[in-house]
């Protein structure tokens, strides 16, 4: 899933938002995609995993200012979705389960989805 595209299309008022920090991270965006495809999440070839892996050693700061942008963005759309969602959150994750259900015929513990932070609580980002 693309948290670039799903924040532009859920909060379209901030989509210049979205967008602008989107033009900071997308020059550390390879190196991240290189670094999780062979060195992070997965392992490839030893010369493929420590070229990856020197690769964000060497671009470190460039990488670790993306990934401050992409946090900042994160933390502001947490708070944004109890602002501006707050119960339309519920219905859309029922609606959406109840999709998944009749497609894979399985059925899904809903209140363990809103436990795992599927919904957020409206008063932990209270101020």
């Amino acid at each position: 899933m693309d948290a670039i595209k799903v924040w532009s299309q859920v909060f379209p008022t901030h989509a210049k938002k979205v967008q602008s920090a989107w033009r900071k991270m997308e020059p550390s965006w390879q190196i991240l995609r290189t670094f999780r495809n062979r060195a992070g999440f997965h392992a490839d070839k030893p010369m493929r995993f420590f070229a990856a892996r020197n690769q964000l050693r060497k671009d470190w700061t460039k990488v670790q200012s993306a990934l401050d942008e992409f946090k900042k963005l994160f933390d502001f759309f947490l708070k944004a979705e109890v602002a501006e969602l707050g119960a339309e959150l519920g219905p859309a994750l029922d609606s959406l389960l109840d999709e998944l259900e009749k497609k894979q015929g399985s059925k899904f513990q809903r209140d363990q989805f809103k436990a795992y932070l599927m919904i957020a609580d409206p008063t932990a980002f209270a101020t």
